[in-house]
């Protein structure tokens, strides 16, 4: 084996601060045979649990993660995997998960006390974003990856441990057990953080559960050590750099709310993830008597209702904090349902709004994702009023989906509209960022209302451009009014529409942003270097073929996991709640798939591969989003989880063999990273390509497979004289 010099990066771990001089590995190897299953769950769930801290946590305090989470993600499943792959061989410093913490929030409150935060723009040209402006030359654009590099870095080196941790513990079990309770683990770790999201608890708490698992696993001792007196500092410096003074921070189940009144001003703004959502207006008669300057806003917000013909029932996506509710109740509604998917932010309006329009009798409130609600059975409509979508900056937290974007497709339209009477009318307000954008949505509006063109008005509010479409239009069509539509029907830039395959409507046509591809190319590169600093490959005979397998493995899963993660969230709504479910679920059927293998030890790997494949190329040439969603919603789950369950199959048959469960699941973690940036091809051939990336993956997993059963064959023959094919056949 050839010796690798001890890198700098090795050197921290090797000679640590003395405020750090805790080395787990002798608590692992002291652990009792009965406890070690546990012990394993656990250190697998707080690696879960942290994951998902830290993806909410750097989305809340710089807009830029809100937007691209992924790096969050890959850098945690980047640490994870070196940790893994490097095992008990070096020391295991599990308080260094709570230095890199404090170096990170470091980093994060010199950028903002320095105020070089408003430089950290969109560094991807081609892809728009509402509230967060483009990088104006390479300069800039440089200054945002290498921000992006740097907490790539020190956020990998914050999960290194907990993976050693895992690894070390998974090694004195069986490969399958050890698996198993890792599994068990995770999901008892999203559990966790779902039932915090739930109860809209801010980071601090979600740390110190972080906290309290280091110190079960670092032993009393560390209840004395500088680790709690730093994490200490810790919670402190985040009430530094979140104020608290006028502003209200609330952690919902998606993202960060700041709220905060307006000087010399009777309004509220809210904020979400640190960019502006939306202003709580009193536009009742009353206050317009005081505040002539509000005119101009309850015209924006009236118009819709004025146009309408008999707005008596009303349907309002995205209501947010009631000023479109506010609207149609001044109008004479009858009956309007009021959808919101935050709950935090239809309880500040219900709060704060001053005309109260979450009480009014009237008024149905429904929590939940806007398409969903759509395809529910339910009244038609005379109005649905599309209000200012808060979504632009929104994100599912466990899912990489822009839930807007399923809001803007073609399809999304089309179930509006047949939620609308024959002479109903729907009516979008939406603040233009884009000529490009403007003609995106009129074409779109126009094909999912069978040609109609619809018409545009600019009342002016927040920038705001309103399109109205359906039956209702013929009689507003005749009056003199500033109609725009000939401005965005006239574009002659090219777009594409956005589809429920192809939701990318910030994105004005389907190509593969060259900026993004920069970027993973420099975070590729970033990989490659930490791996190299602190993994030894392993070059037993048949070691590296075995890691093939596994990378290819874990590449074909996250590819379609996040496949079904988006069907399955379009079907039962892109609620925070239904994607935490999916992922449990995913979860649950890798347990499953571990716990039939363990219980049918020669079942054949061939026909899970077999299993992968057929399933794979039947969900690529059989369903396409509105396909599956007209056959049924648990026709779609069931069609989504087949390939997962046979994709457990196959791992876990693999497992069971492997000489090193740390391994594998190092190049597992590894492969997901590819998979996670393969997973960036859907941005110019649509979500339904997944299915094809990924079969390509496990075709590439059973070359690896086969390679290394033939040289297993060849070392047999070569050692005994007997080919030994019945016993490498039975092993398929």
């Amino acid at each position: 084996m050839v010796r690798r010099r001890t890198t700098s990066l090795w050197s921290i771990w090797q000679t640590p601060l003395s405020w750090f001089k805790t080395d787990q590995t002798d608590w692992v190897a002291t652990r009792s045979a009965k406890s070690l299953p546990y012990w394993v769950a656990l250190a697998a769930g707080l690696g879960l649990f942290l994951e998902l801290s830290i993806i909410r946590w750097h989305g809340s305090l710089f807009s830029l993660f809100g937007f691209y989470k992924n790096f969050s993600l890959l850098s945690a499943f980047l640490g994870l995997g070196i940790g893994y792959a490097v095992g008990k061989r070096q020391p295991i410093r599990l308080g260094f998960v709570i230095l890199f913490l404090c170096v990170q929030l470091a980093l994060f409150g010199g950028v903002k006390l320095a105020g070089l935060h408003h430089s950290l723009r969109n560094p991807v040209n081609e892809l728009l974003t509402m509230g967060l402006d483009g990088t104006d030359g390479w300069s800039a654009w440089f200054g945002v990856v290498s921000f992006l590099s740097i907490v790539y870095v020190l956020n990998a080196l914050t999960f290194i441990p907990l993976g050693q941790i895992a690894a070390a513990l998974m090694g004195r079990l069986p490969n399958l057990k050890g698996y198993g309770f890792n599994l068990a683990g995770s999901l008892a770790g999203i559990l966790a953080f779902t039932a915090l999201s739930y109860l809209w608890m801010p980071p601090e708490v979600w740390f110190v559960v972080v906290l309290a698992g280091l110190i079960a696993m670092m032993g009393a001792s560390a209840a004395a050590s500088p680790v709690v007196v730093i994490c200490g500092v810790l919670f402190a410096v985040f009430s530094v750099f979140e104020p608290r003074p006028l502003r209200k921070n609330v952690y919902s189940p998606y993202q960060s709310l700041s709220i905060r009144p307006v000087a010399d001003d009777s309004r509220v703004v809210v904020s979400v993830n640190q960019l502006y959502y939306q202003k709580i207006l009193d536009l009742s008669r009353e206050n317009m008597i005081r505040n002539p300057a509000a005119q101009l806003s309850a015209m924006s917000y009236d118009m819709p209702f004025q146009l309408s013909t008999n707005p008596d029932n009303v349907l309002i996506v995205g209501a947010g904090t009631g000023n479109d509710v506010a609207a149609a109740l001044r109008r004479g509604a009858i009956h309007v349902d009021a959808v919101e998917i935050d709950p935090i932010i239809q309880q500040v309006g219900a709060q704060l709004h001053p005309e109260k329009p979450y009480s009014d009798p009237r008024v149905s409130t429904y929590i939940n994702d806007a398409r969903a609600f759509l395809r529910e059975e339910g009244r038609p409509y005379d109005l649905i009023v599309y209000g200012l979508l808060d979504s632009h900056t929104m994100l599912s937290n466990l899912s990489n989906v822009r839930l807007d974007s399923f809001v803007y497709t073609v399809e999304a339209f089309q179930e509006a509209r047949l939620r609308l009477k024959e002479d109903g009318m729907l009516a979008l307000s939406f603040s233009m960022i884009s000529d490009g954008l403007g003609h995106k949505l009129f074409r779109m509006l126009k094909e999912a209302f069978d040609g109609q063109e619809p018409i545009v008005l600019q009342p002016g509010y927040d920038g705001g451009v309103l399109f109205l479409a359906g039956g209702g239009i013929r009689r507003i069509a005749t009056l003199p009014l500033p109609n725009l539509a000939s401005r965005y029907a006239s574009y002659t830039g090219h777009v594409d529409l956005s589809t429920d395959d192809w939701p990318f409507f910030y994105m004005p046509e389907r190509k593969y942003p060259t900026s993004y591809a920069l970027i993973l190319i420099a975070l590729l590169g970033v990989s490659i270097v930490l791996i190299r600093a602190f993994v030894q490959p392993d070059r037993r005979a048949g070691s590296i073929t075995s890691s093939w397998v596994f990378f290819f493995l874990g590449a074909g899963f996250m590819l379609i996991e996040t496949r079904s993660i988006t069907e399955l969230g379009l079907t039962f709504g892109n609620t925070w709640l239904v994607i935490a479910l999916v992922i449990s679920g995913i979860l649950l059927m890798a347990c499953a798939a571990n716990a039939a293998i363990a219980y049918l030890p020669k079942f054949p790997t061939w026909a899970a591969f077999a299993g992968v494949a057929l399933t794979l190329c039947f969900g690529w040439w059989f369903t396409g989003p509105q396909e599956v969603i007209a056959q049924g919603a648990w026709t779609t789950a069931f069609l989504c989880v087949l390939p997962l369950f046979f994709s457990g199959l196959l791992f876990s048959s693999a497992l069971k063999d492997t000489a090193s469960v740390a391994t594998a699941m190092s190049a597992n973690l590894f492969g997901s990273i590819c998979g996670g940036l393969l997973e960036y091809h859907s941005m110019v051939a649509g979500f339904r390509s997944l299915y094809l990336l990924g079969l390509a993956m496990y075709v590439g997993a059973f070359a690896a497979y086969y390679w290394q059963h033939r040289n297993q064959v060849k070392v047999t023959k070569r050692t005994t004289g007997k080919p030994a094919l019945r016993k490498v056949a039975a092993s398929h």
